[in-house]
């Protein structure tokens, strides 16, 4: 597993794009870089925790949203096939091209949900929104992208319509 990852590090700095050298400090590049504009068209999760998946079966979560200068904000139906609001900043860590349509990228994701009730999370007496952090990897070809993600015990797809520049 060590190796793949080495290889895959290797292969990003190798044939990545050419860019001219700026010099960077560790908090530009911990913030990340402006990702692509996207249009959020669907969404599906599987719970790795086997207690959430016995309590949840929607998998199908009919995201729709928007991606815009790094700022996303999209509606869904969680888990519990409760409407949820998402809201937030994406950024890219790293990414190269290994041709010239298509694009492979890896970042994170910080924002907040609105949807749960006490019922179904704890932290949600405290405030209707929920703090989201999730590492996410975009595998992008002309203007279609899918999005993996990880947040806690949640592994996600999306599917992304680029617009704009890509």
């Amino acid at each position: 597993m060590k190796k793949k990852w080495l290889l895959l590090l290797f292969f990003t700095f190798v044939h990545g794009e050419e860019k001219p050298f700026t010099p960077n400090t560790f908090i530009s590049d911990l913030f990340g870089s402006t990702p692509v504009d996207c249009i959020y068209l669907g969404m599906a999760t599987y719970h790795i925790d086997k207690r959430w998946r016995d309590r949840s079966d929607n998998w199908n979560n009919q995201c729709l949203g928007i991606q815009y200068k790094s700022m996303f904000i999209t509606t869904l139906i969680n888990s519990h096939y409760n409407r949820s609001y998402t809201f937030g900043i994406t950024r890219d860590w790293i990414g190269f091209k290994p041709n010239k349509d298509t694009k492979i990228t890896f970042g994170y994701r910080l924002g907040g949900i609105y949807g749960y009730g006490a019922e179904l999370n704890k932290w949600a007496e405290l405030s209707p929104i929920l703090p989201i952090y999730q590492l996410c990897s975009q595998i992008q070809y002309k203007r279609v992208r899918i999005e993996f993600s990880y947040f806690r015990n949640l592994l996600s797809v999306y599917l992304t319509l680029v617009y704009g520049e890509y």
